[in-house]
């Protein structure tokens, strides 16, 4: 706070030596300490009660901060909640689901003895050879 040399110091003391004399200059010492003394006093206690006031008010801050995150998790539980709730509904049914579906009878055209037309062509069938004809000749 003040920059006081060793050296101003002594000059200070040798000034209140001269101007207060031997006989008063201890008692004033000794007042000037205890009136220190005090001043060093009050000042710690007003450093001590804002920093208390400091963390109270960053604790308060703390706890505003940790309500509104407990706010924040409550409404997504929630919101989950509701979405579980919505999977776990039956499932919805159409007009189409009413319908009976046609299903195939099982047996199938070789059963039937039926030739396809993919079947017949698959192995083609010689031709018959005349015997007059002009290509053999």
């Amino acid at each position: 706070m003040f920059d006081f040399g060793f050296g101003e110091i002594v000059l200070i003391l040798m000034v209140a030596l001269v101007v207060l004399g031997p006989e008063r200059l201890p008692k004033t010492a000794r007042t000037i300490g205890q009136w220190v003394g005090k001043v060093r006093y009050y000042v710690g206690s007003v450093k001590n009660d804002l920093s208390q006031h400091l963390d109270a008010a960053e604790l308060q801050s703390l706890q505003d901060t940790a309500n509104a995150v407990r706010q924040e998790i409550n409404a997504l539980q929630a919101s989950a909640a509701h979405l579980t709730a919505l999977n776990n509904l039956p499932e919805q049914k159409t007009p189409a689901d009413f319908v009976p579906q046609y299903t195939a009878p099982n047996r199938s055209l070789k059963q039937k003895g039926i030739q396809t037309r993919r079947q017949s062509r698959s192995k083609p069938q010689p031709r018959p050879q005349l015997k007059g004809s002009r290509r053999n000749t």
